[in-house]
């Protein structure tokens, strides 16, 4: 930032010692050595290069049998094939709709009182609070393909089909122990 004089002038005479007294203070060296953040000039050190030795070529890697190793397989980065996460143990496949195809079943603990299970493929689904945080004492919002279903604390364990048109009903219940 540059100061011409009619900015100076309308500074008055305390501002003017002001800013004197912050360049002073900018300007001067300080006792301890600065942390340098440049590379020295090619006139304050000499660089001395040694020759280079002729490196041997790599080696191909092998594997066990003697072969070398196949390429990884490589991965379409426009359509990533993730894995599947293995089934929850609360829920299982009781039926599916075509059996010479494989089923999926994704589902999510929301809250205590709230899961959420999306399907593939599955007639008929069985769902267990057993060995979950899933509420005792209170309802739990079942929420399956879409289709929000009340599972009572009553119950420990329910069954539900899909019927042709695609809705869920429960079909059996497992008391809960008292």
């Amino acid at each position: 930032m540059s100061l011409n004089r009619t900015k100076l002038a309308g500074l008055g005479a305390a501002g003017v010692a002001l800013l004197i007294s912050f360049g002073v203070f900018c300007c001067s060296r300080s006792e301890t050595p600065a942390v340098r953040t440049e590379q020295p000039h090619a006139d304050v050190a000499e660089v001395t290069e040694r020759p280079r030795e002729p490196v041997p070529p790599a080696e191909t890697p092998t594997s066990e049998s003697g072969s070398p190793p196949q390429p990884a397989p490589s991965i379409n980065v426009d359509h990533p094939e993730a894995p599947e996460p293995p089934t929850p143990h609360y829920v299982a496949v009781a039926e599916e709709i075509k059996p010479a195809e494989p089923s999926k079943i994704r589902a999510t603990i929301v809250s205590p009182t709230k899961l959420v299970i999306e399907t593939d493929n599955v007639k008929r689904l069985r769902v267990t609070r057993e060995g979950t945080v899933l509420s005792r004492n209170r309802s739990v919002a079942l929420r399956v393909d879409g289709q929000g279903i009340e599972w009572t604390r009553d119950y420990i364990a329910v069954e539900l089909e899909r019927s042709p048109a695609g809705e869920w009903t429960v079909v059996r219940r497992r008391p809960a122990k008292p």
